[in-house]
Parts: C-alpha cells; structure tokens; sequence
C-alpha cells in the first residue's frame, strides 16, 4: 500500500515559487542598477563638459583660431579726419616702407622724381591709383583730406616741403561758430 499523503509537493507551485523568486531577485538588480547607470552617464557628461587642452572645443583652442590671421585687426575707424602719419601707419606702410611692387619708400631718393612733378599730380595718382597702387591706397574710405596729408607726409619725410592740407570743415564751424 502506499500512502497518499506522502506524495510531492506540486510541481507546478514548485516552479511559480521560483519564477516568483527571480523576478524578485530582476526587479532588485534593475532597481540598484538603474541609479548606478544614472551615476555613470552623468559623471560621463560632465566630464564631457569639462573640455581638456587637445579638445578643439576648448575656450583657450577656440580664441586661438579666431585670432586675427598675419596680425591683422580691424581698427574702428577714428572720429574727425586722420593725421598723414595715422594713413601712412595704418594703410601706407605696407608698400612705401618696404619698396613692394615698385613704390616709392619713404625717406629714400625714389621720391625727387615725384616730389617734383608736383603736389596735384602725387594727388591725382593717389586717388585715380597709378601703376600698382589702387586708387585712394585701396581704401575708398579715405577723405581727400586725409589722402592730402598722407602725401604731405611722405613726401616731406622723403625731402619735400609740402605745406600741411587744412581742414576746411574745422575752419568753417569754426568761423560760423564766431
């Protein structure tokens, strides 16, 4: 004879209680994973905010791109008429210091020749241009006054003795102001 009330447990309760225990056992793990992942993706973006010296996007690699290429600056331009020297430092040294494309350097005997064609030829030739120089020393921004004292300038420092242009605008407001 056999006992019936020896037979096993189900096995179908058996399983459920250990398929109850996984899941329990996934529900934990995903719930002390999760913040660690959570952990890990931020600490991964802020050090993806915090740019090293080789990253391009790096403030100080950044400034250094934009610097102005040969030293260039744009230089806002100055209330009121410029002097000779200021066109000469800013625009005419390119060319008339060094000798570039054939024009005149400053102080040196290039300028008798010009000097004595006159002060309203070496006028002409700066604004109409003349042989590589562009026409107002390729910048059309330039007053003819200031182009006057530009010549005035040079050609003085090169032997010349050109009388300084007036403003005849200063000299007007400060006529009518009388």
């Amino acid at each position: 004879m056999t006992d019936t009330n020896t037979t096993p447990i189900n096995d179908e309760t058996e399983q459920l209680t250990q398929k109850s225990a996984l899941t329990m056992l996934g529900v934990a793990l995903g719930l002390a994973a999760g913040p660690l992942i959570l952990l890990i993706l931020l600490a991964k973006s802020m050090a993806d905010s915090n740019p090293g010296p080789d990253d391009p996007m790096n403030p100080e690699n950044i400034a250094q791109r934009l610097q102005a290429v040969g030293g260039f600056v744009l230089v806002p331009k100055p209330k009121g008429p410029q002097t000779g020297q200021q066109v000469y430092e800013s625009l005419c040294t390119s060319c008339h210091a060094t000798g570039t494309s054939g024009a005149p350097k400053v102080g040196s005997a290039d300028w008798a020749p010009r000097i004595g064609k006159g002060f309203d030829t070496l006028f002409k030739h700066a604004t109409e241009g003349f042989n590589q120089m562009p026409a107002r020393g390729g910048n059309p921004n330039l007053s003819d006054l200031e182009i006057k004292r530009a010549i005035v300038y040079m050609a003085n420092k090169s032997g010349g003795s050109f009388e300084e242009p007036k403003d005849e605008t200063a000299t007007d407001s400060t006529s009518a102001a009388q």
